[in-house]
């Protein structure tokens, strides 16, 4: 996900790179059953 804000000719990035990781490893622990036997994904998020 890429969130910027426009002003006139200038784009200001409002979520940076780490957030989305971030993100990503917290998804991670909510997919219960599915991602028992994958323990390595949410250490490689």
């Amino acid at each position: 996900m890429n969130f910027n804000l426009t002003f006139d000719e200038t784009s200001v990035n409002v979520m940076p790179n780490f957030v989305g990781w971030i993100l990503v490893y917290l998804a991670c622990g909510l997919l219960g059953d599915y991602i028992a036997d994958k323990a390595y994904l949410k250490p490689a998020a």
